[in-house]
């Protein structure tokens, strides 16, 4: 009898730990990763980025990603840190808006006023990329019109 306690004991601890950790990775998912920061290395080009936002001819807005020195690995995602390559994160307005894992997104809409659109680089395990301590990002600010009546 006890040594089945003891085993049930063990098997259910040994779920909590499980899940405790796949809870982390889930946390680090869902926005915790904008609080970890990852300098590059002196001996690692720096990466830089550069954002433009067109109207699209049909609705909502074009973004293009140029980068130098970084390439997007989406099949790298949630695996080891490899220097120059990751994804970005595309934010409206400070919220993060998409995972970026390639040059172009499409944007829908954009509210009336002001709106700034920033992509910032990402290593594989979702640590902001910086260069002497400063984000590796480019912004963009779009003055939308309020609609006429």
């Amino acid at each position: 009898m006890k040594i089945r306690t003891l085993l049930l004991i063990s098997t259910t601890l040994i779920g909590v730990i499980n899940f405790s950790n796949s809870f982390e990775l889930a946390k680090a998912d869902t926005g915790g990763e904008e609080n970890r920061l990852l300098e590059v290395p002196i001996s690692q080009a720096v990466p830089t980025v550069d954002i433009a936002v067109t109207k699209d001819a049909l609705k909502g807005w074009n973004l293009q990603t140029k980068l130098n020195n970084f390439r997007f690995a989406p099949e790298n995602v949630n695996t080891q840190n490899n220097p120059g390559e990751g994804h970005a994160h595309v934010y409206l307005n400070g919220k993060k808006l998409a995972r970026l894992y390639s040059s172009w997104f499409h944007i829908e809409n954009l509210p009336p006023g002001r709106n700034k659109i920033t992509v910032g680089l990402k290593s594989n395990t979702h640590e902001t990329l910086v260069h002497n301590s400063k984000k590796i990002e480019d912004t963009e600010v779009i003055e939308v019109a309020p609609p006429t009546k």
